[in-house]
């Protein structure tokens, strides 16, 4: 059964909330269109992402916030299920789409994460596009983040950027991704939960697939998307495998986080803890829906 998920990040306020479910709906059809052509969920999950890094209302790509030094770095990954293959960017500069470098690190390295300078040269060895390293027209709110650590607190309770996508193919492989521009004013070298497997993503053929957004820290801290795998594997379905984790987030540690998450079987759900969280899915028998709010988790 093919299934296409695609989400544009969790927040507490909605801007530009047109021109987003837009986003949303366009990088649905992007990654429906393979799934539908016979192509993989990896290709399908690496297309949505792509269509998402490459409009600037969403935080990741072009759109990615500044940290405190005015520079703005991302992180990015994506996982195939059936040998649980991973690659992964973080702290990456100045190139249009680090869900590309995470593939090549996933298919043409040994290794899984690659950072920094070494990652753009990575990047850049196999001709990824660039882009200017500011990708954003600073605003009243950014220069007082830059200005004032101490406005990073109010950031990180009200946008949450990361964008991801999780898919299954013709073949039911599953593939899971996300891209992220962090969060507006944080320290240079934060890195999030975005380019950590089992933390931002994960993928299992034999299980589901999982993509996150919300707070870094807080999933990594609650290794989230194994965790959603995890209560999937017990036998309960995507949705209450979602609610149940971020449930436990919240009454163990607080924090904000919403997820995209696909059984096997088809199964697939869509929760978040934030008053909003822009998302989409399309089955061969639903959608394409989009929407900015779905099952929202409270204690």
């Amino acid at each position: 059964m093919l299934v296409m998920l695609v989400h544009g990040g969790a927040s507490s306020q909605v801007k530009n909330r047109e021109a987003r479910n837009q986003g949303i709906l366009k990088a649905l059809n992007e990654g429906w269109a393979i799934l539908e052509g016979g192509g993989s969920s990896v290709d399908a999950v690496e297309a949505a992402i792509t269509t998402l890094e490459d409009n600037k209302n969403f935080n990741a790509g072009r759109g990615s916030l500044l940290q405190l030094d005015g520079i703005a770095r991302m992180d990015a990954s994506i996982m195939e299920g059936e040998h649980r293959n991973a690659g992964a960017v973080a702290a990456l500069e100045g190139i249009a789409n680090p869900i590309k470098v995470a593939r090549l690190v996933m298919e043409k390295t040994p290794h899984i994460l690659l950072v920094g300078k070494k990652a753009k040269e990575f990047a850049l060895h196999y001709k990824v596009k660039e882009m200017k390293t500011n990708t954003n027209k600073r605003t009243e709110y950014q220069e007082k983040a830059l200005k004032k650590g101490g406005a990073i607190v109010k950031i990180y309770k009200e946008i949450f950027g990361t964008v991801g996508a999780v898919a299954i193919d013709s073949k039911n492989l599953i593939a899971a991704g996300a891209s992220t521009g962090g969060i507006l004013g944080m320290l240079p070298g934060r890195v999030g939960d975005s380019p950590l497997i089992g933390c931002g993503i994960y993928a299992d053929n034999s299980v589901g697939g999982v993509s996150m957004t919300g707070t870094g820290e807080k999933i990594i801290r609650m290794t989230l998307a194994r965790n959603i795998n995890y209560e999937m594997a017990n036998g309960y379905e995507a949705l209450s495998s979602v609610k149940r984790a971020l449930r436990e987030m919240l009454i163990s540690i607080g924090g904000e986080a919403g997820a995209i998450a696909i059984k096997k079987d088809g199964d697939f759900g869509i929760a978040h803890t934030t008053k909003y969280m822009f998302a989409g899915y399309k089955t061969e028998t639903e959608g394409p829906y989009v929407s900015d709010r779905f099952k929202i988790v409270q204690k």
